[in-house]
C-alpha cells in the first residue's frame, strides 16, 4: 500500500487516508513516517492497544464498525486488510468503501488467494482455510467480479506472501494427520519461512488496486 501511494503521491503532499480494520496499527505507524502531512484515520472494533502505540503520532483512532460513522469528509484513500473474507455479505463492506472514497479515490484490500499453490497442495489444512471465521474464499476472477459488480474499476490485482502460510501449513498436516506437535519459537519460524520463500514464490494472498467507476 505505502509504495503504491508513494507511486501516486509526494511525500510532502496532504491527503487522507482510512484504514479499516486497522488492527495493530502498524500500516497507519508507517503511512505517518511516510506522509508526514497526510491525515490518517484507523477504525476497529477494538482500539484499546492500538491508541497506546500510536497516542503521540497524531492519528484519529475510532472505534466500531464502518456502517455506524458518518465522517465528514470523503477519503483518497481507503485501505483493508484480510477483512472480506470474513464477511457473509462481501458487498456491504465494499458499498461502505464506495460511500466514504472520493471520486478520484483509491481503494486497496487483500484477501487470501484460493488459486495460491499452497491451498492446492495443503488442501483442508492450508492455514487460510480457516473456518468458520473465513466466510469467502476468493480467487483473482470471482474477486474483480465482485468487485465490479459494486461499481469499481479494478486496476490491478496481484499476488503475495511468505513463506509463513506453506510453515503453518506444514506443521498444521504434521499436527492433525501424524500426531507431531512441533514447538517452533517465532525466531525459528521466521527463519524456516525466509528459507521456504527461496524456494516457493509464495502467492497465498491477493493484493487489489480499485477505483470507482
Amino acid at each position: 500500500v505505502i509504495n503504491r501511494i508513494k507511486s501516486l503521491r509526494d511525500i510532502n503532499s496532504k491527503f487522507s487516508v482510512l484504514d479499516v480494520g486497522c488492527g495493530d496499527g502498524n500500516l497507519l505507524f508507517n503511512l505517518r513516517n511516510s506522509f508526514p502531512n497526510s491525515s490518517l484515520y484507523g477504525i476497529d472494533l477494538n482500539i484499546e492497544s492500538t491508541k497506546k502505540t500510536l497516542k503521540s503520532f497524531n492519528i484519529n483512532l475510532i472505534e466500531g464498525s464502518l456502517a455506524d460513522i458518518d465522517f465528514n469528509e470523503r477519503f483518497d484513500f481507503i485501505c483493508n486488510s484480510q477483512l472480506l473474507e470474513h464477511l457473509e455479505n462481501p458487498s456491504d463492506l465494499i458499498n461502505l468503501i464506495s460511500s466514504n472514497l472520493k471520486k478520484n479515490g483509491i481503494a486497496f484490500l487483500d484477501v487470501p488467494n484460493a488459486e495460491s499453490k499452497s491451498f492446492k497442495v495443503f488442501g483442508r489444512n492450508w492455514v487460510h482455510l480457516d473456518t468458520p471465521r473465513h466466510r469467502i474464499l476468493y480467487t483473482p476472477t470471482s474477486l474483480k467480479s465482485i468487485l465490479m459488480k459494486n461499481r469499481f474499476n479494478v486496476i490491478e490485482i496481484k499476488t503475495f506472501g511468505s513463506g509463513f502460510a506453506y510453515l503453518t501449513s506444514l506443521l498444521h498436516v504434521l499436527k492433525e494427520t501424524y500426531n507431531i506437535n512441533l514447538n517452533i519459537s517465532f525466531k525459528l519460524k521466521w527463519i524456516f519461512a525466509k528459507v521456504i520463500q527461496v524456494f516457493i514464490k509464495s502467492d497465498d494472498k491477493l493484493f487489489v488496486v480499485f477505483k470507482l467507476k
